[in-house]
């Protein structure tokens, strides 16, 4: 089973587009979740024109204060994966996926677009904790860009890290038993592609598992860059 989690800023570039369905063609990829796509349900989505990936589930952005903000889609090849969605919020898709192999172990699979205003990304922190309390299978796979540092190394540029915020994400993933995954390739996943003196890149898409209890894991985490952006691959 192949999953891949992008942060596309905006859908409406159509070169970033080409390049990001040119990648699911190579990867043979069954799984697409999507963030920032900017996107009304109301408006037909770019990436809805990928031949296999003919099964979707798309979130409304936010249109409040003018501008578009959010968004969420989730794509996925029904020949390859069964997919039963259990909840989704502008924040967030939950859902079961099982490999249309026989004897599959179904997984939990939860794909994340953490709060970006500072103000709140403490509430990402009760999200995932909330998320973690409603354990309807052992194998959960919580992914997607959290928009919180763990580590001073994880930022490079800008301003230094909120100590506070990483004390609250730290405890929330003790508290809800998950272990980093970690992943291949680029230490940043995000780059505000400025010049020099204001450039930052930051690690924000992360990839996590419970601590005990789950039968199986990824066996493959590569990043692969895309334009300014980064996307991560996992191979089960």
């Amino acid at each position: 089973m192949r999953i891949i989690s992008w942060n596309c800023q905006g859908e409406g570039n159509p070169e970033r587009v080409r390049a990001f369905k040119r990648l699911l063609r190579t990867h043979k990829l069954d799984i697409a979740f999507i963030m920032e796509t900017k996107k009304l349900k109301s408006k037909s989505s770019n990436l809805c024109n990928i031949s296999y990936l003919t099964n979707n589930l798309f979130v409304d952005c936010t249109t409040s204060g003018g501008g578009k903000a959010g968004g969420l889609g989730l794509l996925w090849n029904p020949d390859y994966v069964n997919i039963e969605i259990k909840d989704h919020d502008f924040n967030y898709i939950d859902f079961l996926v099982t490999d249309s192999k026989p004897n599959s172990i179904p997984w939990r699979v939860t794909g994340i677009y953490g709060y970006p205003k500072h103000n709140n990304k403490y509430q990402t922190c009760s999200l995932i904790t909330d998320l973690a309390s409603s354990n309807y299978n052992k194998n959960w796979l919580l992914f997607g860009d959290f928009n919180i540092n763990l580590y001073n190394s994880e930022k490079l540029g800008g301003n230094p890290i909120d100590d506070n915020l990483v004390v609250c994400f730290k405890n929330t993933i003790d508290v809800c038993g998950l272990q980093d995954l970690g992943y291949q390739g680029n230490p940043f996943t995000w780059a505000n592609n400025h010049d020099p003196k204001t450039h930052i890149q930051s690690r924000l898409i992360d990839l996590w598992l419970p601590m005990s209890g789950s039968n199986c894991s990824p066996i493959l985490k590569i990043l692969t860059s895309l334009n300014i952006n980064l996307i991560t691959v996992l191979y089960f």
